[in-house]
């Protein structure tokens, strides 16, 4: 399961826009990462079966049901221990790995 994340950058991109601000909604996530409604779903279907984010039903006025999704522990850990960790090795390798190393993984904290 978590080589399947690391295979799609859509996947982690939430996760760390998740890290960033707490209690994104759908349509919230579509906009600021600029993907499609069929990639968000596909993604938080993963996402959620992976115990990887939680959703946050909330209720609104007018009877409307709102979802946030929100970062679990175990999303919060996978950040941590891969993720950081990848970044900080490509930073003090970068002579080793160039430049373009260094602006994909940054490319990644949005």
């Amino acid at each position: 399961m978590i080589t399947e994340l690391l295979g799609h950058k859509d996947y982690l991109c939430i996760l760390l826009a998740l890290r960033k601000r707490k209690g994104l909604r759908f349509s919230e996530i579509q906009k600021e990462l600029e993907l499609k409604p069929a990639q968000v779903d596909r993604a938080l279907k993963f996402l959620r079966t992976g115990l990887w984010v939680i959703p946050r039903i909330i209720p609104a006025k007018g009877g409307r049901i709102l979802v946030e999704y929100e970062l679990s522990k175990r999303g919060e850990c996978f950040l941590a221990v891969v993720v950081d960790s990848l970044r900080n090795a490509v930073n003090k390798n970068v002579a080793i790995l160039g430049s373009s190393a260094r602006q994909e993984v940054q490319s990644l904290y949005l």
